[in-house]
């Protein structure tokens, strides 16, 4: 009888998989693997949730696991797909684990029974983005979701601007604070490097951190863009459950002062982009990472325009010097080093040889990023459709590559023709991310 039910379930849940057309149905096949395999219940979550992979949950450590700020959001977009009540009860995991400091934490990690959090630091905040994407998919079936969580989303734009904003433009920048309890080195250069979610990026090379206002002092493009999206995204979730108009003012007004900050700070003329900024001499930072996208994310019309925007996908996503897209692959693409595309930082730039974690190696969170800051602009534009479906088409094809020869889906993934594995973790679900990207669109 057992044996029964397991296949009846199992010709039901391979129906699903013949929902899409093509390849299509192994993509989807392949993003829930790497979901799935990471998916547990433990008695100190009281709740089923998705820890990035097996390394980091071990049953025979008391249910030891870690949770990631936005690597388990991500995961939560991710089985919003079609797994809608995970996607709720992993997402509420995730933003409940909240410190008392008002932001989610870089980590949550249990061990032994014992709880462990980084008090001094966030990480990427991308969760009223993904809320936002799950309202446009369900619409009032999760209202109540909204109400349960808009109040600490909220929050967390608020620990931002007291404690992430750097003088003299109060722009966001990273940093790390000296909160208790310490549980490691904090209020130093590499903390704050922690906090941007690229732990070793060519970005952050050398010293440049204010261990008295514990900041790092740098204008972040990426973080600036992923808070301006995360107010935008809370006035659509805070106007669907009729929060109050103090609480609406206040995104408003802080929304609209970061929009004019970017543009008139952050905005550079001479190449064509937004980038990063020393808060230390008003001069720009000279290395180019896909994190330049991010202030599209919100898609304001006086961020960008489409031109701007159609400048920065010839000359940086669709350039061979920098993020390797082609819009005729893979008959025309000829970087062997590059093959798959957007890399980490720029295939120009002196590190990307080095083949090192975020140090030119293919993200998925970066890929879902940038292809989320493009579709703001897509319906405007055949340049940018195009450059978004030929992102779309690499990067599943790369998370295939691998899927097909070694059934992972990898943490990261070489951009080189020649990779045969992952050059990360072998199981870490946001790697699915990269074919995502071809079933949403």
């Amino acid at each position: 009888q057992i044996a029964v039910i397991v296949e009846a379930n199992k010709r039901i849940e391979y129906a699903t998989y013949d929902a899409y057309v093509g390849d299509l149905s192994e993509t989807k096949m392949a993003i829930q693997a790497g979901l799935m395999w990471n998916h547990i219940y433990s008695p100190e979550e009281r709740t089923p949730f998705n820890p990035v992979s097996r390394t980091w949950a071990q049953s025979d450590n008391d249910f030891a696991f870690v949770i990631f700020d936005w690597d388990n959001i991500f995961a939560s977009y991710q089985l919003s797909l079609d797994a809608k009540e995970l996607a709720i009860s992993n997402l509420i995991s995730v933003i409940k684990s909240k410190t008392v400091h008002g932001f989610v934490p870089n980590f949550k990690w249990v061990t032994n029974g014992v709880l462990r959090s980084s008090e001094d630091r966030t990480e990427p905040p991308i969760g009223a983005m993904v809320l936002y994407k799950m309202y446009e998919k369900y619409d009032s079936d999760i209202i109540w979701l909204i109400e349960l969580l808009f109040d600490d989303l909220y929050d967390w734009t608020r620990w931002f601007w007291r404690r992430r904003r750097c003088e003299p433009d109060n722009l966001i920048c990273l940093g790390s604070d000296p909160n208790d309890p310490v549980l490691e080195k904090v209020n130093n250069m590499q903390a704050a490097r922690f906090e941007s979610g690229l732990d070793n990026s060519p970005m952050y090379d050398g010293e440049m951190y204010d261990n008295v206002t514990h900041h790092m002092q740098l204008y972040d493009v990426g973080m600036v863009g992923m808070e301006m999206n995360e107010l935008k995204r809370l006035l659509c979730l805070g106007k669907a459950i009729g929060k109050e108009e103090t609480v609406m003012n206040e995104l408003e007004a802080r929304y609209s002062f970061l929009v004019n900050q970017t543009v008139n700070i952050l905005w550079n003329e001479k190449m064509g982009i937004f980038a990063n900024k020393f808060t230390t001499n008003n001069s720009f930072y000279v290395r180019v990472s896909p994190t330049m996208f991010y202030p599209l994310l919100s898609g304001d019309k006086e961020i960008a325009t489409v031109q701007q925007v159609e400048y920065m996908v010839e000359h940086y996503l669709l350039s061979p010097d920098y993020f390797c897209i082609d819009l005729q692959f893979p008959q025309h693409q000829t970087n062997d080093a590059c093959y798959w595309g957007l890399p980490s930082i720029a295939e120009s730039d002196e590190t990307f040889k080095e083949q090192n974690y975020w140090r030119g190696l293919t993200w998925g969170p970066m890929a879902q990023l940038v292809w989320w800051s493009l579709d703001e602009y897509a319906s405007q534009s055949e340049i940018v459709a195009n450059g978004q479906k030929a992102l779309e088409l690499q990067m599943k094809e790369m998370m295939l590559h691998i899927w097909r020869s070694q059934r992972h889906i990898c943490e990261n993934y070489s951009p080189s023709r020649n990779s045969t594995e992952c050059t990360g973790d072998h199981f870490y679900h946001w790697g699915g991310l990269t074919g995502l990207l071809s079933l949403i669109h």
